[in-house]
This record gives C-alpha cells, structure tokens and sequence, in this order.
C-alpha cells in the first residue's frame, strides 16, 4: 500500500509539471496509472529470484507507445534492466520480470547489501508524454548451500566406486559453489570419522569421490560436505547418507528337482524335494556362514550347509497338485542378498491297479476283483471312478463303479455259454485331485470247462486194469481232440494219464493194485493246462473197489422149453472170501426174471428154471446180476438163450412105392395147438438110419411128396420122422411101412377049384379084391419084370448107367432071399426068361406061412432080392418116438 501511494503522489507531482510547462495533452488522449509495484519479498540471498510484479493502467491514442522499465541497481552498479513496450488498454494489468540473484551480484563482504528494485514508465500519445517511476528497497546477503548427489549414493564393498556430488546454491542448483574447497567427510555407523579430504568443488559446483576399492565395511554411512563461505555463500555443512553395499553374491543350483509327486489323499504319504544350492561370490568363490531361507506357498524353512559354500533342504511337498516355486535367499553381512527362483511341479500319482479274476466254471460266471493303490507307497486308495470292459471277439462287456475304503472295486460277468478263448480286461481310471487317469489292459483268457462223459462206467476191480473211456464235450457238445488228462487217488496223487491225440476220446488205465481195501473211493479228473480248457480239476467221481467175480457156466448153450422146468448149473468162484453168499438174478433182457435168490462162493449150484408159456418163443439174452457192493462180474453177465416151443406132429395117409415117392399127410402143431407155417422134416431109415429126406414144408394142408431113394429096397420098413421148425422143440414119429413094388403080370390062369375054397376061407388074407386076384393066380411068367436094385458096393455099373437104363441093370440068376430060408426055397421057380415066380399053390403055401412067421418080412441092410408082387401097401403102426 505505500508503494502504491508513493506512485501516486509522484504521478500528481509529474503531471502539475507537465502542465505548467504546457506539454499536457489532453485528459481523454491518455490515461496512465500505476496503481503498484511490489517485489515478492523484502529480503533475498545469493541464488534466490526477485519476482517483480507491476499493476497498472496504460492507454493512449495511435500511433502513441509505453514503455516499461524493471531493474535492480546496487551500489556496484545496475544488475538488471528488463524493459518493453505494452500495448494500450483501458484495463489495468500486471506485468512481471524476474532476476536470479548470482554469486557475483553481492559485495564481498559479508554484510547485506541493499539493493534498489525500480519500476519506470514512459508513454507518449501525440504530443502528451508521461513518464513515472517507483522503487522497492530490498537487501541481498549471502546464500544458502545445498549439496546434491549426482551419482547414486550407494557404493560396493571391495569394488571400484565414484560418487559425485553437486554443491550450489539451495535455490537454484545452477549456480554452484565453484572451485572453491570443501571438506568432504565420511561418517561410520559407529559414528566414526572413516574418511576426511579437502577437495576443491569444479566450476559447475562438483565434488568427486572414487575409491578403486572401496575399503568400508557395508553399512549405512554418512557422507559430510562442509565448507568456509564465500562473498556469495555462507559457510555450510551437509550430511547426505551413503550406503555401502555388500558384494554382490550368486545362488548356483546345485541339485534341484523339477517334479515331484504330490501326496496320497489321506496326506499319509508324499514326496520331498531336496535341493542344494551353492553360496558364491561376484568370482565364484564360495561364501560360508550365510543363512540360506526357502519358502513356497504353503511352507518356509531355513537350508542346512553341508560343505564348501553348499546349503541344502529337503522340503516336503504336502501339497496338491500343480505349479509351485521354491524361492531360495541368501543373507549375509559381507554380501547381497542373493535369490534364486526354483521352479516345481507337483505331480497327480499313479494308481497301481491291480486286476485278480477268478472263472466260475462250469457256471460260466467271471469275477473281476480290481484294486487300486499308490504306485509307489501301496495304500489302497478309494472314491476313484473305475471303468471295466472286457473285449472277446465280437463280445463286449462293460461296467462301472467308484472304489470303496480298501481301493476295491467288483464286478461278476455271465459270460455266454459259446463265449470263450482270448480276450482282454480293460480297466480305466477316471480323474481325481491327487492321481492321474490311468488305462491297464490285462490279457484273459476266458475257458471253458469240458463236460466229461465215461462213455462206459467205470468198474474198479482188485488186481486187474481198468481202461476209462472218456469223452470231453464243450460248452456246444462238440468232442474235443489233443487233450492230456490226469487221473488222482483221493491224496491227489497221480495214479494213471492219457491223452487222445487226434481222437476224440481218451483211454485211461488204471491197475488196481490187488492189496488196496474194498470199498469207495473219490477220484477226480484233471485236465493238463492247454489253451480253451479250464486247467483245474473238472470233474471228481465216486468208485466202488471191487473184488472180482466169476461164474462158471456148466451148460454152454441155454435151450429151454416153455412150460417145462429146465436145469442149468452154475459155480461162483472169486479170489475174495469176504462173503460167502453172494445175492444172484438170472433175467431174461425183456424183464422176466428166471431165478433170484442166493448162490455161495466156490460151490456149485443147480438153478431150477420155469418158462412160463406165455414167454415168447425165439433167441433172448439171460443176463445174470450181482448184486453186492464187494463183487464184480469178470465176464459177460449175457448168455444166450433160445426159449423154444413143444410140437406135436401127425402123419397120415401115407403111402411108398418102390424107386418113387413117399406120400403122406401131415400136421404139426404147437403147445398152443396152432399149427406152424414153417416146418423142417428129416426122414431117415430106421433100420441102416442112412437119410432118407430132408426138406421144408411151408404148406402143412397139402399132401407131402418126397422121392425114395434107390438104395431104399422094397418090402418093410420103419422110417424116423424127426420135424423141427423156427425155435421149437423137435419132434419125432416112427412110420412102419411097406415099400410096394409096381409090376406088370401077364398070367394065364388056370381055375383050381380045390384051392379056391381055401382061398375064400382064409380070412386073413386081405380084402375082397385081394381075394378075387388071389383067385386068379396061376403058374406063369413076368414079362418085363422091373429093374432089381442092388446095393452100390457089389455093383460093376456106375450110377449114371444105372438111372438110366432099365436093360442096364443087374440081373441076378439067384439071390439072397429077404424072407426065411424055407420061405425063399418056396417061392424061387425057375424061369425062362431067367426069373422065377411061384404059381398059385405055391403062393398060397407062402402066404400062409409068411403071415404065420413075421421074420419073413425083416429086410436086412444088404439084401437086395426080387420081390413077389403080394397085395396093396398098408400100414401097420406108426407112434411117436419117445423124446
């Protein structure tokens, strides 16, 4: 406010001036006021600015100018003259100027100096012109010193540093304190003066410090600058901290891993890292007595040195799965921390899976047992997802489930009957938090196990070998080929094998030893391990040990009659006097039973059999059966029998002539009165009982013809009829006969009357047609009497010539009579024609004694004698022959 009231005054004064010496212009033409002119402040030192600030009002016409003027003037002369033209404005306005004040602006005393701060104004409009001034005393003095660092304030220990500072003033660092000297100071921690020396500050105001190698502890010092003053500085004394830092020091890795294993869900198990690092100085020189810190995120912990600037940790890592950092610091006075960032992975576990299956056999069912553990510490680890398929052909089987306390995880497969051979268990692992997903793969082999069929029933014998036939089938009954199997006594000891090769049975054989106890035993089969088939016992059957048995048949052949008892013998023998009865059926193989009871070992026993009549007729097996546990029969227990049927046979009207036929009628019948369709008939001579005939009838209602032999001769003779037919009994007749010989007689008959009534009056003789004949009889001669047969062994003709010629045959001038001696005399007359008849006289002698001796009529085997022609054949008596 006085500055502004002096500027005022002054302005007044001026202007009174100006108008009495006529120079004023017109009010209107110009306006100029100074309302102030101030400094910021009073009093300044070396380095500070004066800011100087004018405010006024400075208007004038065209073609009129203001000039402003600021300046400092001392008492050593004007410092600073900053002046300009404005332009005019109605409006007041500040204007400023600004001095820095430098060294050499002060006195070289050291007292203040006062200086004159002015504000001059000259304006001019026409011919009016103005000018004004007003000044602002202020005192100068020395400054104040500031010193800054120009280098980092941070040094190393043992190693070439410079440090430089700046000295100037503490308002404006581009005015230094140049070349002037200045006492520059180091202070320990301790307080201790480690280092003193005067240098002398460069013309821009720096101090430099530089140690080759730096000889200080680390620590934090004190870097003091002072100095005396100058004309333009005060004296000054600064402390500016300086670090001495440590030498640099390095962490080398010496082992560290990168992964590591991440713990079992429980936490009871888990992996460490070990690491060791190298403490090294800036030569790679080892450092000891550091302490060495590491630290992750879930756990810290101090390393342990172990030698030559080696530190190790094993650092356990209890942790969950994934990225980690170890961070390694090391500490220590004389060096730099030093830090070494170890990255580490923490890994899922594996699961060790393991897979156990189990075949139920022969149900076809496959139990699949899976457990999981820790791969490396075996703890069962559980609520991990498991998938199990099996693979077979174009068979696929699948399941799932989650594994429970003890790591298990089951599941049971029917496998189809037809499904078998190689395959493969797949179990997979879903993810979990602490283990990774895991596959295992297991080879199978999915068998079958055969079905085992005696193709006959063991029979175990004491002493003797037995032979097992046995067939293995598959699941789809096929034979199986190329098997090995083994046979086991109830110790499991191996007793007897077979293998069937290319056949598709197997043949095992067993001696029974002959000391082994009677009785039952359990024997299992074994198949030998093989691809298909189930290599385990297959199958275990019970055996009875027997002792054996045989019977003795006394009668080979078994021929019973129906409706007769019949007795067969029989003599059970064994090498065993266990028993000495043993239970014995006889059986027919329809069922019916012909004897049961009792027989005793080593005796003979006659069994009485009935066949009953409603038995059919025909070939049957007898089948004899023990029934003891201790006996085996050693033979075939069939024997065959033929059960026949009784026949009664009838012969009739029956008739025979001489070189031609038998001729008869018959009927057979059986016990059940029918007659038989089918009928074998043998007829032989009973006397030489050399065959007649033999022959089938297959039609018993027609008369039976059968041819005579030449040897037959003729006259009387007993013929044995033996009839058999289709299982029956055989059936006997005897046929008593008279073989009548055909001839043709021409006879001139002479009537004897004496004669004739002894003819009619023998009764006995024949019928009435005998009678007529023999009435008629005279003497005479036979034309073409027929061939006389001879016996084969006297003739000299062969037997072609003799069937074909009746001229051929013998003819005998005498032979043996077939009659008596007597009766043959009688009856021979000799003959012209060289044979002899008898005439009726004679004949009636003849007849008359041959019917009075019946030896007349016995024909011996080699008689072979001409026969008389008598009568017509008849029979006498024809019965049955005894059976």
């Amino acid at each position: 406010m006085v500055i502004s009231v002096k500027v005022k005054s002054s302005i007044v004064g001026l202007l009174s001036i100006l108008i009495i010496l006529g120079l004023t212009t017109p009010v209107s033409a110009l306006q100029l006021e100074v309302l102030y002119f101030t400094t910021d402040q009073l009093a300044y030192e070396v380095g500070e600015t004066i800011n100087m600030t004018a405010n006024l009002i400075a208007d004038y016409n065209d073609g009129g100018w203001c000039h402003i003027v600021f300046s400092i003037i001392t008492g050593q002369g004007s410092l600073f003259n900053d002046g300009f033209y404005i332009s005019p404005s109605p409006n007041a306005r500040l204007f400023s100027s600004t001095y820095t004040i430098l060294p050499e602006d002060v006195s070289p005393y050291p007292d203040p100096i006062v200086a004159e701060v002015a504000f001059e104004v000259e304006i001019l409009d026409g011919e009016s012109y103005q000018t004004t001034k007003q000044i602002v005393y202020v005192n100068i003095t020395r400054g104040h010193l500031k010193v800054r660092p120009r280098t980092n304030l941070s040094v190393q220990a043992n190693s070439n540093a410079s440090v430089v500072l700046s000295v100037a003033s503490i308002f404006n660092e581009s005015i230094p304190l140049s070349e002037t000297d200045v006492l520059v100071e180091l202070i320990s921690p301790s307080n201790e003066t480690v280092f003193s020396n005067i240098t002398t500050t460069s013309t821009i105001g720096e101090v430099s410090l530089h140690w080759d190698r730096v000889p200080f502890s680390p620590g934090a010092y004190s870097l003091r600058v002072s100095g005396n003053g100058t004309n333009a500085f005060l004296p000054f004394s600064e402390s500016l901290p300086l670090s001495i830092e440590p030498e640099p020091s390095t962490l080398i890795r010496i082992e560290a891993v990168e992964e590591v294993y991440g713990p079992t869900p429980t936490g009871q198990y888990y992996e460490n890292a070990t690491i060791i690092v190298k403490h090294v100085d800036i030569n790679l020189d080892a450092i000891t007595n550091s302490t060495l810190r590491w630290a992750t995120s879930f756990a810290n912990g101090i390393m342990q040195p172990i030698s030559n600037g080696q530190y190790e940790a094993t650092i356990p890592f209890n942790t969950t799965p994934g990225q980690y950092q170890i961070n390694v610091i090391s500490s220590n006075a004389n060096y730099q921390d030093a830090a070494e960032y170890l990255p580490i992975n923490v890994l899922p576990r594996s699961l060790d899976v393991s897979i156990i299956t189990k075949q139920m056999l022969p149900t076809n069912t496959l139990s699949v047992d899976v457990t999981l553990r820790d791969w490396m510490e075996f703890e069962e680890i559980a609520s991990i997802p498991v998938n199990i398929s099996v693979s077979l052909n174009s068979w696929n089987f699948t399941s799932s489930g989650i594994s429970n306390s003890t790591g298990q995880v089951s599941c049971s497969i029917n496998v189809p009957f037809n499904v078998w051979g190689d395959g493969i268990i797949t179990v997979s692992t879903e993810s979990s938090t602490y283990y990774t997903i895991s596959s295992t793969t297991l080879p199978v082999e999915l068998l079958y196990e055969p079905s085992i069929v005696f193709n006959k029933e063991p029979v175990f014998v004491r002493g003797y070998q037995t032979t097992l036939n046995i067939t293995l089938l598959n699941p789809l009954n096929e034979a199986l080929t190329n098997i090995s199997i083994t046979m086991l006594d109830m110790n499991g000891d191996l007793i007897a094998s077979g293998s069937s090769g290319p056949l598709t049975f197997v043949l095992i054989k067993w001696s029974v030893p002959t000391d082994i106890s009677l009785g039952n035993y359990i024997f299992t089969i074994c198949i030998l391990p093989n691809p298909h088939y189930a290599s385990e016992k297959v199958s275990s059957f019970n055996a009875y040990i027997t002792a054996p048995l045989w019977i003795v048949y006394n009668e080979l052949d078994w021929v019973f009659t129906r409706g007769r008892y019949s007795n067969v013998s029989i003599t059970p023998l064994s090498e065993s006097n266990l028993t000495d009865t043993i239970p014995l059926t006889l059986q027919l193989n329809v069922g019916t039973i012909l004897f049961q009871g009792q027989v005793t070992l080593r005796s003979e026993s006659n069994l009485s059999i009935f066949i009953s009549s409603n038995t059919s007729k025909g070939i049957y097996l007898s089948e004899i059966v023990v029934v003891h546990e201790n006996y085996t029969l050693m033979h075939s227990p069939f024997i065959e029998t033929t059960i026949l049927t009784a026949i009664t046979p009838l012969i009739y009207n029956t008739s025979a002539y001489y070189q031609e036929h038998l001729i008869f009628e018959m009927t057979v019948l059986d016990d059940e009165s029918t007659a038989l369709s089918y009928v074998q008939v043998e007829i032989s001579d009973n006397e030489t009982d050399r065959l007649i005939s033999q022959f089938v009838v297959t039609d018993t209602s027609s008369p039976q013809t059968v041819p005579l032999p030449h040897w037959l001769s003729p006259g009387h003779h007993v013929f044995h009829v033996t009839f058999d037919g289709n299982y029956t009994q055989p059936g006997h007749l005897s046929i008593e006969l008279i073989v009548w010989i055909r001839t043709a007689i021409h006879i001139s008959v002479t009537p004897i009357l004496d004669n004739q009534a002894i003819l009619l009056s023998n009764k006995s003789l024949g019928s009435f047609q005998d009678l007529q004949i023999a009435s008629t009889i005279s003497s005479g001669s036979i034309s073409s009497p027929p061939p006389i047969l001879f016996n084969g062994t006297t003739s000299v003709l062969s037997s072609e010539v003799r069937t074909t010629s009746l001229n051929s045959w013998p003819r005998f001038n005498s032979g043996t009579s077939n009659l008596s001696t007597v009766s043959a005399n009688f009856l021979i007359i000799s003959s012209g024609n060289g044979h002899t008849v008898r005439n009726l006289r004679d004949l009636n002698s003849f007849l008359l004694s041959f019917m009075a001796c019946s030896t007349d009529l016995e024909v011996l085997p080699n008689d072979i004698t001409p026969h008389s022609a008598l009568s017509g054949p008849w029979i006498t008596t024809s019965e049955r022959k005894p059976s």
